[in-house]
């Protein structure tokens, strides 16, 4: 069997015959090539844990922490809900009358 296919291709093309393994490979093939964001969680982890006046911090509690800071700036950068546009548009109407 000579291999020349690109595996992408033979994955999509397999994906209602090997669903399951399709999205395994896709974990697996998802691994980002740098270790730039494990390196950032790590130096944010210490920041946690190394801070003294935190020492009755559970582990469980350390790590929801970790996710929000880990997950912060996306959130932020997440675009506004509906909601958020119409109370946006109420403060611009009011600072409009002032």
């Amino acid at each position: 069997m000579v291999v020349t296919a690109d595996i992408f291709q033979w994955y999509k093309s397999k994906l209602k015959e090997f669903l399951k393994i399709t999205s395994i490979a896709q974990v697996l093939f998802g691994i980002p090539v740098a270790s730039v964001h494990s390196e950032r969680l790590f130096s944010k982890a210490g920041l946690i844990y190394g801070n003294k006046l935190r020492n009755r911090l559970s582990a469980t509690h350390a790590e929801e922490m970790l996710i929000v800071k880990a997950n912060l700036s996306e959130v932020l950068l997440a675009p506004p809900t509906e909601t958020a546009k119409e109370e946006y548009a109420e403060e611009d109407v009011r600072s409009d009358e002032e």
